[in-house]
């Protein structure tokens, strides 16, 4: 790897109604920016 790549972790928490393509769309941008997703949950009720 890269030395001068700068690592860190952050935790998203989406919160609210959910709607068809809100994962998709979070995905989609963390893609953009070659984000490493270590674990997902998702939670109902």
């Amino acid at each position: 790897m890269d030395k001068d790549i700068k690592q860190e972790q952050i935790l998203v928490r989406i919160t609210g109604q959910d709607r068809p393509g809100l994962t998709a769309s979070i995905m989609g941008i963390l893609a953009k920016y070659d984000a490493q997703i270590l674990a997902m949950s998702t939670k109902t009720g």
